[in-house]
C-alpha cells in the first residue's frame, strides 16, 4: 500500500506572487526607458541628411552604431521621407527588414524590403536597387 503524504506549497504562493509582480515591474520600467532616441542619435541622423551619402558603404558607415536599433531606424526612414532622401530611406528599410527576417516575421520583412525597392527605384540607384532586390529575395 502506498501512503500518500499532504505536502502543500501553500506557504510558498505568497512570495510567488510577489515575484512575479516585481519580475513585472522591473521589466517594465526598463522597457519603458529604453524606449527614448537619444540626442546623439538625432544628431547623428541630422548629419547624415544634411550630408546625403550617396552610396550604401557610407551609410552603413554612418550609421553603424545604430544598424540593430529599429527605434533609431523608424525615425530615420520617418526623416528621410520627410527630406526626400530616398536612398537613406531604403537603406534604414532593407536594415529594419532584416532585423524581423531574423526573427522570423517574414510578412513584415517583405512588406519592408518591397517599401524600400520603391524607395530605392525613387532614388534612381542602382547600388540600392540591386541591395532592395537582393534583400526581397532573401526573404
Amino acid at each position: 500500500m502506498i501512503r500518500k503524504t499532504n505536502f502543500h506549497f501553500l506557504p510558498f504562493l505568497p512570495f510567488r506572487k510577489y515575484t512575479f509582480l516585481l519580475f513585472f515591474a522591473v521589466s517594465t520600467i526598463s522597457t519603458v526607458h529604453s524606449q527614448e532616441i537619444t540626442g546623439e542619435n538625432k544628431n547623428n541622423i541630422a548629419t547624415i541628411l544634411q550630408e546625403r551619402p550617396s552610396t550604401i558603404k557610407a551609410l552603413e558607415t554612418a550609421l553603424k552604431p545604430a544598424l540593430q536599433d529599429t527605434l533609431v531606424l523608424t525615425y530615420f526612414i520617418d526623416s528621410s521621407k520627410k527630406r526626400k532622401y530616398h536612398l537613406g530611406e531604403a537603406f534604414a528599410l532593407n536594415q529594419l527588414g532584416a532585423i524581423y527576417q531574423k526573427k522570423a516575421s517574414f510578412k513584415r520583412a517583405i512588406t519592408l524590403h518591397t517599401a524600400a525597392l520603391s524607395a530605392s527605384e525613387l532614388a534612381v540607384n542602382l547600388e540600392i536597387k540591386v541591395f532592395s532586390l537582393n534583400m526581397l529575395s532573401l526573404a
